[in-house]
């Protein structure tokens, strides 16, 4: 298994106390993750050297997934490539062809995104459309808060699992979308 952080590891992106860096450190040095940022990690539309997040990036504790940035990775004999979109960038990018960019053409691709899909319950606020991408296997989503059933489009599967724990005391006793 490979951690993959979806954005929004952190609610407020400075200001973060130091004993939580501490931890992920070594959390991080045990369990190897990567991610990408999300909007509540970025005080403006992108990761800036002022961000907690960028402190464990910087440090090599957190590599950040993008179009340039990727990994590779053998799972059950399949090669897989995770790639990945933060909040702010254009997604997809623009003339993506995977098997050319990442030079495995018997890959399956991996995408992490941080954007507002237009996915059940989320159509009114959604602004990137479901769609097939080729060459992308699967398109996971980390933006949207609750967990979201998931749908294949031409090829491509998204799912949305939604947070890993909940921002506010209300999501606790609040139904799904």
């Amino acid at each position: 298994m490979q951690p993959v952080i979806l954005g929004d590891l952190f609610h407020f992106p400075r200001d973060n106390p130091n004993w939580l860096i501490t931890r992920l450190i070594e959390l991080f040095a045990e369990y190897p993750t990567v991610g990408i940022y999300g909007n509540h990690d970025c005080f403006v539309n992108e990761l800036t050297e002022d961000d907690t997040l960028m402190v464990l990036q910087a440090g090599g504790h957190l590599p950040l997934l993008s179009d340039e940035v990727w990994l590779q990775i053998g799972i059950e004999g399949q090669e897989v490539v995770l790639a990945g979109t933060p909040w702010g960038k254009r997604f997809p990018p623009p003339d993506l062809n995977p098997a050319e960019k990442f030079g495995c053409p018997d890959a399956r691709v991996v995408w992490v995104t941080h954007h507002d899909l237009k996915v059940s319950g989320y159509e009114s606020f959604g602004r990137i459309p479901i769609q097939g991408i080729p060459g992308v296997d699967c398109v996971v989503n980390g933006h949207l808060h609750h967990p979201v059933e998931t749908v294949e489009k031409d090829g491509t599967r998204w799912c949305v699992p939604g947070n890993i724990a909940r921002v506010k005391n209300s999501d606790a006793t609040s139904k799904a979308v």
